[in-house]
């Protein structure tokens, strides 16, 4: 199963409408260690991308995401980059805004930083508070 994933060209199209005009595109990105047969523990790498306009629902909660889109991969950083890089793209996001939520990974920010320069990016509410609780307690 962690073989196919990120082969599956059919989970690396976008499924969500395109973005509207001013309409602002999240992309949360992660990764987690799973035990894996052969090469003890690998990180899984996962991206959730949704749009500012999938974010209310008619009674004005805008805690609630309607539609979003996920991506994973069991494999290195460059690979999973480059098919978020073409999955961001796919949203029509020229001239949009757009917004990262990250865990703080270093090469997570390095590849924000260096191929989405104008994008807003910020800790994740969970890694904030998990960084905030280190250099306060510890």
């Amino acid at each position: 199963m962690g073989e196919q994933l990120g082969k599956d060209k059919e989970l690396l199209e976008r499924n969500i409408t395109p973005l509207q005009q001013e309409e602002v595109l999240y992309v949360g990105v992660d990764g987690s260690m799973v035990f894996t047969r052969d090469d003890g523990r690998k990180e899984v790498k996962l991206g959730q991308l949704f749009k500012s306009g999938n974010c209310i629902d008619p009674n004005g909660n805008t805690r609630w995401i309607r539609h979003s889109q996920y991506m994973a991969l069991l494999g290195d950083s460059k690979t999973f980059t480059g098919q978020m890089d073409e999955l961001i793209a796919s949203y029509g996001v020229q001239g949009n805004p757009f917004v990262f939520l990250l865990d703080g990974a270093t090469w997570i920010s390095n590849w924000v930083e260096d191929t989405f320069p104008d994008a807003i990016a910020m800790l994740d509410y969970f890694h904030a508070s998990e960084h905030l609780y280190q250099f306060v307690y510890l």
